[in-house]
């Protein structure tokens, strides 16, 4: 079929004839020879190839997930089937903070996501410490020595945050401590973001780019882009701080809806969805199946290669 597609360039559908000389004729006929010489090698080595490229681990290798993946847990994420009146154990809001396109990582759109967070879970939000702005100037926030009112606002890395909150937050501005000084005085945002891997902020969340930003775009690990900002809230309270936080997104649209543009214009958003989340840790009963059942497929294939003709053993008596 070939040839008729190169006869335009070729002028004929004859297929060409290599001289017994030629080099690409040679290479061809040393690979049979050493396969023909060498069959059993050559069928465990094309299984053995064709099993690791169907190991997902290959292609995980050099992905910016493969990081963000437990290894010793078992982790699903599915919608609730269950009565519609269950009252949720976590109520999640999202607010996604936009620049040009992929541009998320620019100072300005920085410094505004500042402000808005600010606005919508700064100083007073849910009547707790933490969660605002370091609006003292102060580019550490943990450093020993009294505080005042104000510079226990401040910050949100901060140690002195209560353990045990009815509401938290994870925020990509959590890289700078959510300080306006430290991140106007940052010469490098990436080189920020890609050396405080694994940092882990006040409420025991690990920094990832794969949870702070969206449209990422990655050379093998480390960050080059983004396309938003996600800042999220995680509410224990039975909706109180959600609703809260609901109230100052729609004032929070409809004072400042000259200076960005809101998504769904009203700042509130239009329905919500129930998920069901389950961790289970990995025990040793389950270590044990997945080495069965790899072994398992292992004597499977090994036992079919032996119905293969070209695996078995043929005896020629010569008389």
């Amino acid at each position: 079929m070939i040839w008729y597609l190169l006869y335009a360039f070729r002028g004929t559908t004859e297929p060409p004839k290599l001289s017994s000389e030629h080099p690409i004729r040679r290479a061809f006929a040393s690979y049979g020879n050493a396969t023909a010489r060498h069959w059993l090698f050559s069928l465990l080595l094309s299984v053995a190839v064709a099993v690791f490229l169907c190991y997902p681990v290959v292609f995980l290798y050099e992905s910016p997930a493969a990081g963000g993946l437990p290894h010793h847990v078992w982790t699903s994420v599915r919608a609730y089937d269950g009565p519609e009146n269950v009252t949720p154990d976590v109520e999640m809001r999202q607010l996604w903070v936009h620049g040009s396109y992929m541009k998320a990582l620019d100072a300005r759109v920085l410094r505004d996501a500042l402000t808005i967070q600010d606005k919508l879970i700064g100083p007073n939000f849910g009547h707790e410490l933490g969660g605002g702005v370091n609006i003292t100037g102060d580019e550490d926030a943990t450093a020993d020595g009294p505080l005042d009112d104000s510079q226990e606002l401040a910050g949100c890395c901060s140690d002195r945050v209560s353990e045990i909150t009815s509401w938290s937050c994870h925020s990509p501005l959590m890289y700078w401590n959510c300080s306006l000084p430290a991140l106007e005085g940052d010469g490098d945002v990436l080189g920020t973001i890609n050396s405080q891997r694994g940092r882990r902020s006040s409420y025991n969340f690990t920094l990832q780019p794969l949870s702070v930003f969206a449209g990422k775009s990655f050379n093998g690990t480390r960050l080059l882009a983004a396309d938003a900002l996600v800042i999220t809230i995680f509410d224990r309270a039975g909706g109180s701080i959600a609703e809260e936080f609901d109230r100052r997104s729609r004032r929070l649209a409809r004072d400042a809806s000259d200076e960005w543009n809101f998504y769904p214009a009203s700042g509130s958003t239009y329905r919500s969805r129930l998920y069901e989340f389950r961790y289970q840790p990995m025990s040793m009963n389950d270590a044990w199946t997945l080495v069965l059942a790899y072994s398992l497929m292992l004597f499977y294939v090994l036992f079919s290669l032996r119905k293969l003709k070209a695996v078995k053993n043929v005896h020629i008596h010569l008389l």
